[in-house]
């Protein structure tokens, strides 16, 4: 038998092959239909996945916003516990009821150091007469009194009015010019050769408060407005950087803020916010005050005087300011306030109202009508708009003319609330939100107190074609500057 024969084939054992098929059929030919697929995609069920994307959405953005209320809530919290910050203090100015101010009869009145020199002195004349006496054998002592009393009588008129006097306000001066900085606002550009250079333009500013977190500075806003940075120069000579709180365009002034956390301790300790006074009185004339700041136009001057009367109101819009004049003799770029002999500011130096004739007489506008501005200024508060330009009824019109007391209204501001609420030239304002007025003064400050955006109603008299007043009421939306 062949080597080939001895090798059963596996359809004659009747065994599967070793590969694994499966048995062939009857032709011969193993079947493998079986594992052929046809592979269907499964239908796209477009309600199905546009819900599903919905609620996706849906449950993304409740998502979103739950974790922005958490964060808005708790963020405060971890804030200050990584770093305490401390707490802001609102900011008010009352007006005083009395005046505080020094007398003349009081700078002189009390002067022990002039007294004892003055002693001294006359003490050692006094014993060189006797010694020049005695050495001569013949003490006088009628003629040692007499050269005594000459001596002090000299030494009291000819000194001490003047010179205890000058003394007396420059120490007045400096205890005040703690308060007083150095703003520069400096601007960036580029020459015609496209080199870079700077800018800047200097003024006095006065702290007026310090709110736990910031000193709070009024300045005219010309020297910052459109400016890049902003620079504060201190009284102890250091520099730093302020940012706008809140700005007022209408009376051209700005309230800066220089972070307390950014001042050193001895910056801190060698500063003081400023004592604000009284210009409430009816008449003002003959009052001493010092100028303090740059009355000449260069800051860390002074300059004395007295005031002179007052001038015209200006003329600004929803704003009564009392402006009055000094006998100083100043710069037209002159800056800064002015203090009574009490050390108080009176006024807020500015030049901008002065007639063409008197451009260096030094005026001021008065403190106390300023107080509520600056109080809202200093709270971050943006300024009310209503847009009259007014003044009071007097007592003469109101008798000889029978106009009615309140606030008359000259014009008012193109496309201003006032305007809009339909308020026109010769109405007199009686009622404003609700608070009596009776005077333009009164109507000023119950738009400054208004909320920007509140909708107040106003009560106005107008005259009607018979003669007579006729009582109308208008709404107005309060704008802000």
């Amino acid at each position: 038998m062949d080597a080939d024969e001895s090798v059963r084939r596996p359809e004659e054992t009747g065994a599967a092959p070793e590969t694994g098929t499966e048995p062939a059929g009857e032709s011969g030919v193993v079947d493998t239909d079986f594992i052929y697929e046809k592979i269907k995609q499964r239908p796209l069920n477009r309600k199905k996945l546009a819900r599903r994307t919905a609620i996706t959405a849906c449950m993304a953005v409740l998502f979103g916003a739950i974790a922005c209320m958490v964060f808005l809530l708790l963020e405060p919290f971890f804030s200050n516990l990584m770093s305490p910050k401390s707490t802001v203090r609102t900011i008010s100015f009352p007006e005083e009821t009395q005046r505080e101010e020094m007398k003349p009869e009081d700078m002189i009145a009390d002067d022990s150091e002039f007294a004892s020199s003055v002693a001294n002195e006359a003490a050692q004349a006094a014993a060189s007469a006797v010694a020049a006496q005695q050495a001569a054998n013949s003490v006088d002592v009628s003629q040692v009194e007499a050269l005594v009393r000459q001596i002090l009588t000299e030494r009291s008129t000819e000194i001490s009015d003047y010179t205890r006097t000058y003394n007396l306000l420059k120490s007045i001066a400096g205890e005040a010019e703690k308060s007083v900085v150095v703003v520069t606002g400096i601007t960036s550009d580029y020459d015609w050769f496209n080199d870079a250079y700077e800018t800047s333009g200097r003024v006095s500013g006065v702290i007026l408060a310090d709110n736990g977190e910031k000193q709070l500075i009024l300045c005219p806003l010309k020297a910052v407005k459109g400016t890049d940075r902003i620079r504060v120069t201190f009284c102890d000579g250091s520099q730093h950087t302020a940012e706008p709180v809140a700005e007022d365009s209408l009376c051209g002034l700005v309230v800066l803020g220089v972070k307390n956390a950014e001042l050193s301790q001895e910056t801190l300790s060698s500063i003081g916010a400023c004592s604000l006074g009284s210009s409430a009185a009816s008449d003002l004339s003959g009052t001493p005050v010092i100028s303090i700041g740059a009355p000449n136009g260069q800051p860390g001057t002074i300059s004395c005087g007295i005031i002179t009367g007052n001038a015209p109101n200006p003329d600004i819009t929803d704003t009564k300011l009392r402006l009055f004049t000094t006998d100083i003799y100043g710069s037209t770029a002159s800056s800064g306030v002015l203090i009574d002999l009490g050390g108080k500011v009176v006024g807020i130096t500015d030049t901008g109202y002065n007639p063409a004739d008197m451009r260096n007489m030094l005026s001021a506008i008065g403190i106390t009508e300023l107080k509520p501005l600056i109080e809202k200024l200093s709270n971050g508060e943006k300024r009310s708009y209503f847009g009259v330009h007014g003044s009071d009824v007097t007592q003469a019109a109101h008798e000889e003319q029978d106009i009615p007391y309140g606030a008359y209204v000259r014009r008012t501001e193109m496309d201003s609330p006032a305007m809009e609420a339909g308020i026109q030239s010769g109405d007199i304002i009686t009622m404003f939100a609700g608070t009596e007025i009776n005077d333009y003064g009164g109507l000023c400050a119950a738009v400054l107190s208004a909320s920007p955006g509140s909708a107040v109603r106003v009560k106005l008299l107008r005259m009607s074609m018979s003669g007579g007043y006729e009582e109308i009421t208008v709404t107005a939306t309060i704008g802000q500057i």
